[in-house]
């Protein structure tokens, strides 16, 4: 491979022409390291359905509060540490149910800090700068 003139980005040897493009990815989250194999995908994907059949498809994306987000992780963190496999409401696994669930609560944390109802006001600090989530959605 060949050192790209850009820093962070390296480009295979045999790319000298101009049939591959180029990428220049430095600093930016690879997000392939998110993919956790199908039957996550899958479980994660009823849950979602299930939600959108019970709410609207894309509720969550409005924000919620962030201790009801914990509230409702919590208690399939409960139920499956306590043997239970699967969430009696909706049949489907109590794992499935957190991964959901976390990532509600992260897109909440992250797009709508104006749901952040924890009581402490010390939100601290995201490598050694202080944290502050986005301004809210308009």
């Amino acid at each position: 491979m060949n050192k790209s003139p850009h820093p962070g980005q390296w480009i295979p040897a045999d790319s000298k022409d101009s049939n591959r493009g180029l990428r220049y990815n430095q600093n930016k989250p690879k997000l392939s390291y998110c993919n956790f194999g199908l039957s996550v995908t899958i479980g994660e994907a009823r849950v979602w359905e299930r939600g959108a059949e019970k709410y609207a498809p894309g509720n969550w994306t409005k924000g919620m509060p962030i201790l009801e987000c914990i509230d409702s992780l919590q208690r399939h963190i409960d139920a499956f540490q306590n043997g239970e496999n699967l969430d009696p409401e909706s049949g489907l696994p109590h794992v499935d149910h957190i991964v959901c669930c976390a990532k509600i609560l992260s897109n909440s944390f992250h797009e709508r800090p104006d749901f952040d109802d924890r009581p402490s006001t010390n939100k601290g600090t995201v490598d050694g700068e202080d944290y502050l989530p986005r301004e809210p959605m308009s």
